[in-house]
């Protein structure tokens, strides 16, 4: 997440740690947790939303979207979530509930919705045209419909053992993506 970030933004300035994403970041002791309820202020679905209390500069938003299409909550991932957040991110967990009908849209409504209405829940200042997407497992399949919709909207993607079905039309567009299998640790591993 840290390295596709910094290649993301470029000159622009906006605060990310450039440690290891595998070490808890200096803004691990800030790190705030909120949970926006379904139609809270409007919110368009469940949202687990992971952010530093740090205010001294803009910080990028990661929209990550758990396996199982979503249905799995955020905090199913808290501690990988955290970890990223600490690094100088907003890290919004999307969780669609009980429902895939709709299921793009909502997370397109999603990043709407928080692009207008999520400073009113934290403490940090996201910087818009800084957007990173993340996800894991079937979550990926509905990353990879918005990126279709919307294939400017994000800087890059990192997608955890990605599943999807849509496979029949080629991507067309292109950013930095960051395919991996899951592990925590910065050991190499021994095969």
């Amino acid at each position: 997440l840290v390295i596709l970030a910094l290649l993301a933004c470029g000159s622009h300035a906006l605060y990310v740690d450039p440690g290891s994403p595998y070490a808890d970041g200096p803004l691990m002791s800030s790190i705030q947790t909120v949970v926006i309820e379904n139609e809270e202020g409007g919110a368009p679905v469940r949202l687990t939303v992971y952010y530093p209390d740090y205010t001294a500069d803009e910080v990028g938003l990661n929209m990550f979207i758990g396996g199982f299409y979503g249905l799995w909550p955020g905090e199913m991932y808290s501690e990988t979530l955290k970890k990223a957040a600490s690094h100088g991110f907003v890290v919004m967990a999307l969780n669609t509930d009980d429902s895939l009908i709709g299921y793009i849209d909502k997370i397109l409504d999603t990043l709407d919705w928080a692009e207008a209405n999520l400073a009113n829940f934290i403490s940090s200042r996201v910087d818009w045209n800084s957007v990173q997407f993340s996800c894991h497992s079937a979550g990926c399949h509905g990353v990879l419909g918005a990126l279709r919709r919307r294939p400017t909207y994000a800087k890059s993607t990192v997608m955890t053992d990605p599943v999807t079905w849509d496979i029949q039309n080629p991507v067309d567009f292109t950013i930095p993506a960051l395919f991996y299998g899951t592990g925590l640790t910065d050991r190499k591993s021994v095969v």
